[in-house]
């Protein structure tokens, strides 16, 4: 059962464009989840979503741990990049 009866929901502003982005994003890639979404028919029964494709068997959590990962992969490029070139500033 859900509990829509003692719930809590919280609004707040986004207002740096960038993260209202990233926001949209992860919103986007919420609605369009067809793997782990199940629907609510007129009886109240629940009926799980279906992928149609290949792309879409990929599930949100999925796709959001790839986005983490890749971010993950691109932080420790750029910072490996930066130690370099503070080791050559020393060294000269």
């Amino acid at each position: 059962r859900r509990n829509l009866k003692s719930r809590v929901e919280v609004l707040v502003p986004i207002e740096d464009p960038s993260l209202r982005h990233e926001l949209q994003e992860v919103f986007e890639l919420q609605l369009a989840d067809r793997r782990t979404v199940w629907e609510m028919r007129g009886d109240g029964s629940y009926v799980q979503r279906q992928p149609e494709s290949e792309t879409e068997s990929i599930g949100c959590q999925q796709a959001l741990v790839a986005a983490a990962a890749k971010r993950n992969t691109e932080a420790n490029r750029l910072r490996a990049r930066k130690l370099k070139s503070i080791a050559r500033r020393v060294t000269r």
